[in-house]
C-alpha cells in the first residue's frame, strides 16, 4: 500500500513541476438548474379569497446564472464571490373533496373535488460570498451565504374542478377565485440563506487556463418568503461553472522586419482617399524557458492599398406596373377598374347600456351628446356607413328620436354599480348615474320627466364576472328599458356599397434603375382627394405588393373617375424621381345592375350573448325569424362567430364555433356556411365594455342576386 502512495506523490510532483505558473485570481460564470422545495402552513393569502383547507408543500424549478470571481489564498484554500440571477419559484397544490361545495353535472348535483393551486414567481438578484478548500486534486468543497434581493415577487392562484369530474361551479365555469400575476402580499424583498456544495474541475486547455466544473449544492433559505404566512423554500441545484485562470505573462521578444508597398485603386462609392492594409505576414515562434514562455515575433511584410474617389454618372429611373388580382389569386392585366353599386340593409341590435367610469356619475364623452338644436335635425339613417360602435355611441340620440316618435312610450333607467371595492353597496351612486342619463333626455331632447322612471341597485340583474377588471367595468352601467318595443328595436340602415366587379386587389410591380442605390421609396394610391393609401419603406422595395381596394371603397365617393398610382424613389445622394399610372374607373350605376348581375348585401349581428353562452335569446330568435322572412332560396349566407378576450384561445374558439353553428341550424342551413374565429379577429375594441359585448356576437351576411 505504501508503494502506491509513493507513486501517486511522485506523479503529483512531476505534474506540478510541468504546470505553468498561474495568477492567483480567476474569473468566469456559472449556470445551475434548481429543484425548489416549498413547505407551507396556511389556508390562504391575505385579501385573496381561497377555499383551500390547508397548503402544506409544493415543488418548483428555477435557474441560477451569473458571474464568478475567485482568489486563491494557497494551494488548497480559496475565497470567491458570485453575483447573478436566481429563481426560487414553485407551486403549492392541495386536492379537496369538499362537503360544502357542490357542482352541477349532466346527471345532477354532486360534491366537488377541487384542485387548489398557488404558484409563486420569485426572481432575485443574488450576491454570494464563498469559502472553499481543495483537499484532493481538482475536487473542491465549499460553503457560501447567498443573499437574495427580490426583483419579482408575484403569484398566480386558481381553484379548478378535478379533471375526472364533470360539471361547473355556480359561476358557470370550471374555475373560481382565479388571479394572475398578483403581487405577493407582504413579500420579503431580502432573503438570507446558507449553502454547501462540491465541484470537480476539468481542464479544457493545455496549460489549465480554462476550467470546466460540474457542480452541485444545497441551499437553505432562512425565514419565510412572505411575512404574512408560514412559507419556506430550499433548493437543490446542479449544473456547470467555468473559470479562466490566466498564466503569468510570458517574456516577449520581438524581431520586426517591415517591407512597404502601395497599390492604387479608384472607387465610385467613396468621397475621400482611403488607405487599407490588404495583407500581412506574421511569424510567431514559442519557446519554453523554465516556467516561462518566450515568444519571438517577426512581421515579414505588408501592402498598403490607396483608394481614390471617382465621380460616377448619375441616373435614377423608377417604373411601376399595375396588375389586377382576382379573388382566387389569378393575376390579370387591368386597363379599367369596374366598380359596382350594391344596395343593402345593415341591421345592428341596439345595446341599451350606458357604461360609467369607476366612482363617476358623469356620462363619458365617447357617448355623443347633441345640443338641443342639433337634436331637432338628428335622423337615425344619417348614421349609415358608420361602424357598429359609432352607431352605439349615438344610443342616447337614437332613443331620444324614437321617444319623440312614440309619445306614449315610458323609459325605465336602472342604475347599477360594480358592488366591490370603493363602489361596494353604493346604490346612491347607481341612482345618480340613472339621473345623469335622464337629465340629458329632459334638457336636450325635451322629454317629459314623467315619462322616465328611475331605479337603482347594486349589480345588474345579469352581471358580468365581478372579480375581474373587465367584469367590474361592465357592471358599472345604466340599463335602459321601454314600454314601447319600437323604441328599443334594431337599428336598420339602408345604404349603397361600392365594390370592385371582377378583381379583389391591385398588385404593384415597382422597378428602378439607379447609379447610387435606393435610400427610401413610397407608393401613393389615390382614389379621391381625401382617400390615399400609402405603402413605403427603406432600401429597395419588394418585387411585388398588394392593395385590397375594397377595404377603402366604403369611404369612396360615388362619382370617382380614376385611381392614380404614384411611385416616388429617393437615392442615396438624396435625388428623387417619380412616376404615375392612372387607371380609369367605370362606375356601374343602379340602372346597369341587371347587366352585371348585381347583388343585395344585407348584414345582421346577434349581440348580447350571455357570458360563455351560445344559446339564442328571445331577441336573437326575433332577428333570425326576420332573416328567414327576408331571404330567398337563391341567397348565399356567410355566418361567423366571435368572442371577447376573456378566457383561453382554445375555449373561445370552441364557443364561437358553437355560436356560429347554432345560428346556422336555427336558419335551417348546413353548418358548413358557418365558422368560428374565437378572439382571433377583434371586431371591436376589447378595452371598452361595449366593445367586449359587441365582440360576443354572430355576424350574418346575406347576398341575394337582384332579380
Amino acid at each position: 500500500m505504501s508503494k502506491y502512495v509513493l507513486v501517486v506523490m511522485l506523479l503529483a510532483v512531476v505534474c506540478s513541476a510541468q504546470e505553468k505558473p498561474h495568477e492567483p485570481y480567476s474569473y468566469g460564470g456559472y449556470g445551475l438548474f434548481g429543484s425548489n422545495k416549498h413547505t407551507a402552513n396556511f389556508q390562504k393569502l391575505p385579501n385573496y379569497p381561497n377555499c383551500c383547507p390547508h397548503f402544506e408543500n409544493g415543488l418548483g424549478y428555477g435557474i441560477n446564472i451569473g458571474g464568478h470571481l475567485q482568489y486563491n489564498m494557497s494551494n488548497w484554500l480559496w475565497v470567491a464571490g458570485r453575483a447573478g440571477y436566481s429563481s426560487l419559484g414553485g407551486t403549492l397544490t392541495a386536492l379537496e373533496q369538499s362537503s360544502l361545495t357542490t357542482v352541477t353535472t349532466s346527471t345532477g348535483v354532486e360534491q366537488a373535488r377541487i384542485n387548489h393551486t398557488i404558484t409563486a414567481h420569485i426572481g432575485s438578484l443574488t450576491a454570494e460570498p464563498m469559502v472553499g478548500v481543495e483537499p484532493i486534486s481538482n475536487i473542491h468543497f465549499y460553503v457560501s451565504a447567498p443573499i437574495y434581493i427580490g426583483i419579482q415577487r408575484t403569484f398566480d392562484q386558481v381553484e379548478k374542478l378535478d379533471d375526472n369530474q364533470e360539471g361547473i361551479f355556480t359561476n358557470g365555469l370550471r374555475t373560481r377565485n382565479e388571479f394572475t400575476n398578483q403581487p405577493l402580499p407582504q413579500a420579503n424583498s431580502l432573503l438570507l440563506s446558507a449553502a454547501v456544495g462540491v465541484r470537480f474541475e476539468v481542464p479544457l486547455t493545455k496549460h489549465n487556463t480554462i476550467l470546466l466544473s460540474p457542480e452541485a449544492k444545497y441551499v437553505y433559505v432562512f425565514g419565510n418568503i412572505s411575512s404574512a404566512v408560514e412559507w419556506k423554500v430550499s433548493s437543490v441545484q446542479a449544473g456547470l461553472s467555468f473559470r479562466y485562470s490566466p498564466l503569468i505573462p510570458p517574456v516577449m521578444k520581438y524581431d520586426t522586419i517591415i517591407y512597404r508597398d502601395t497599390i492604387l485603386d479608384k472607387s465610385y462609392d467613396i468621397t475621400a482617399i482611403q488607405y487599407d492594409i490588404v495583407r500581412d505576414s506574421t511569424n510567431v515562434i514559442e519557446e519554453e524557458v523554465g516556467y516561462n514562455t518566450v515568444l519571438r515575433t517577426t512581421e515579414r511584410w505588408f501592402t498598403t492599398k490607396k483608394t481614390l474617389p471617382e465621380k460616377r454618372p448619375h441616373y435614377l429611373q423608377p417604373s411601376i406596373t399595375v396588375k389586377g388580382l382576382e379573388a382566387d389569386g389569378f393575376e390579370k392585366n387591368v386597363a379599367t377598374v369596374n366598380i359596382e353599386e350594391v344596395v343593402g340593409y345593415s341591421i345592428q341590435p341596439l345595446l341599451p347600456y350606458i357604461f360609467f367610469a369607476e366612482n363617476s356619475d358623469t356620462v363619458p364623452t365617447r357617448y355623443v351628446q347633441l345640443l338641443p338644436e342639433q337634436c331637432q335635425k338628428f335622423e337615425v339613417n344619417n348614421l349609415r356607413r358608420s361602424e357598429a360602435l359609432d352607431i352605439y355611441h349615438h344610443v342616447l340620440n337614437i332613443i331620444g328620436r324614437r321617444m319623440l316618435e312614440n309619445p306614449t312610450a315610458v323609459l325605465t333607467l336602472t342604475g347599477c354599480n360594480q358592488n366591490t371595492g370603493t363602489e361596494m353597496g353604493s346604490t346612491d351612486l347607481s341612482k345618480r348615474r340613472a339621473e345623469a342619463v335622464r337629465d340629458y333626455f329632459v334638457k336636450n331632447w325635451n322629454l317629459d320627466s314623467k315619462r322616465i322612471k328611475i331605479k337603482s341597485q347594486n349589480l345588474p340583474a345579469v352581471p358580468s364576472n365581478k372579480t375581474s377588471p373587465d367584469g367590474m367595468e361592465e357592471n358599472r352601467r345604466v340599463e335602459i328599458t321601454c314600454t314601447h318595443p319600437d323604441v328599443m328595436r334594431n337599428v336598420i340602415l339602408l345604404d349603397t356599397i361600392l365594390r370592385t366587379e371582377s378583381i379583389s386587389s391591385l398588385r404593384f410591380y415597382p422597378k428602378v434603375k439607379t447609379s447610387s442605390g435606393i435610400k427610401d421609396w413610397s407608393i401613393h394610391s389615390v382614389m379621391s382627394d381625401s382617400i390615399t393609401k400609402v405603402l413605403q419603406g427603406n432600401g429597395t422595395p419588394s418585387e411585388q405588393m398588394d392593395w385590397n381596394i375594397n377595404n377603402e371603397l366604403k369611404h369612396a365617393p360615388h362619382d370617382m373617375k380614376e385611381i392614380a398610382v404614384r411611385l416616388t424613389m429617393r437615392d442615396k445622394l438624396d435625388s428623387s424621381a417619380q412616376v404615375q399610372v392612372a387607371l380609369p374607373v367605370q362606375m356601374i350605376t343602379k340602372q346597369d345592375r341587371e347587366k352585371v348581375n348585381n347583388k343585395y348585401v344585407d348584414k345582421y349581428s346577434l349581440i348580447l350573448y350571455e357570458f360563455g353562452q351560445y344559446v339564442h335569446t328571445p331577441a336573437h330568435l326575433a332577428m333570425i325569424k326576420y332573416i328567414r322572412e327576408h331571404s330567398k332560396p337563391t341567397s348565399t349566407f356567410y355566418i361567423t362567430g366571435h368572442t371577447d378576450r376573456s378566457g383561453s384561445a382554445e375555449y373561445n374558439m370552441q364557443l364561437s364555433t358553437k355560436r356560429a353553428e347554432y345560428t346556422a341550424k336555427a336558419l335551417e342551413l348546413p353548418v358548413t356556411v358557418s365558422k368560428g374565429y374565437g378572439k382571433e379577429q377583434e371586431l371591436y375594441d376589447n378595452n371598452l365594455p361595449e366593445g367586449r359585448m359587441y365582440n360576443r356576437t354572430v355576424n350574418i351576411v346575406v347576398e341575394t342576386p337582384v332579380e
